[in-house]
Order: structure tokens, then sequence, then C-alpha cells
């Protein structure tokens, strides 16, 4: 059975720089924090984490209405005073995200296609972001992560490869490779 009180070295190392961030921040205008899980469970967890230590949060979901969306969005990009933390779902996050107002992106997990993880990573860093972006991955060591971060190298070389004209042609279980969880998602 789960306790909730129980935190990981992850969580703790998350809350730690949290901490660590805003006390390095300006005080005027604090640098800001988005967290993402594939897992909207692991932010429930986290949430409450955050809750204990005094971080007030936005929280986008994929059953976030889209006004309070917006309303979450532009308090966190526009109001210095305003939450120093966004939780985002990763489904929610492929969708019209801009989180300009943080400058600080935690990947609690990992998602065997990078362009999930690349959609998020473009809300924080397109036009309009005026600070430096800090992207933090975890990875354990002998553990599945590190086999979900090979598989995410190998679809990013081999998109590249086929977009870029390389002369290298994929091979057929390449391009299998790539697509192939296309053609398990339809089935």
């Amino acid at each position: 059975m789960y306790d909730p009180s129980f935190s990981s070295t992850r969580i703790k190392f998350v809350i730690d720089q949290l901490e660590e961030i805003h006390d390095e921040g300006p005080a005027d205008s604090p640098m800001k924090s988005v967290i993402v899980s594939q897992f909207t469970e692991m932010l429930d967890v986290v949430a409450s984490h955050l809750s204990w230590a005094g971080f007030e949060y936005w929280s986008i979901r994929r059953a976030i209405p889209p006004k309070k969306r917006s309303e979450a969005m532009d308090d966190f990009n526009n109001n210095p005073r305003g939450r120093e933390v966004m939780l985002v779902s990763l489904k929610a996050g492929r969708v019209g995200l801009n989180l300009i107002g943080g400058n600080h992106l935690f990947f609690l997990d990992m998602h065997w296609n990078p362009v999930l993880e690349d959609i998020v990573c473009d809300s924080i860093c397109r036009e309009g972001q005026m600070r430096i972006v800090y992207i933090h991955k975890f990875v354990c060591v002998d553990t599945i992560e590190e086999r979900i971060l090979e598989l995410q190298e190998k679809k990013r070389q081999l998109a590249k490869d086929v977009l870029t004209g390389s002369k290298e042609v994929p091979s057929q279980a390449d391009l299998e490779f790539l697509i192939g969880d296309l053609y398990q998602n339809e089935a």
C-alpha cells in the first residue's frame, strides 16, 4: 500500500532543487519550474510533497477545462508573485501549451516517444522566453530508464536520417522501429 508521506529519492531531489531555485532567484521575478510526468498518479504524489514543502502550484492535465488551463498558463507566465510550479501531465502537454514563465523543466519519467517530450520542451523554449532554460531528466542506472533513453536516441537518429536525406538509407527494420508504434496504436 502506498504511504503518501514517503518521499522517494527522486521526489526529494526535485523538492531540494525547487527550494534552491526559489532561494537563488530574484525576489521581484522568481524563477519558475515545470514538472512533467506521464503518470497523473505521480503528479498527485508530487503535489502532496509540494504542499508539504510550502509550494503553491498549478496543474494541467487532460481533464482540466480549456478556460482553467488558460488561466493557469496566464498566471504562471505573467504573475511574478504567482505560483512558482506548474505540474503537467505529458498527454496534456501535447497541445497548445505556452509555459515561458518557467525556466526549469523536470521530467520525472521518460516516454519511449521522444517527440512527446520535445513538444513539452518547446512549450517552455519558445519565443518570449527571457531566461536560460534548464531541462532536468532522471535516469537511474541499470533500470528500464536506460533502455528507454537508448530507444529515444535511436528514434531521434533514425528520424534525423530520414528527414535530412542521409546517404545511409534506413533498413525496413529501422523504419518499422521508428514508426511501428503507430501501427500498434491503430490495431
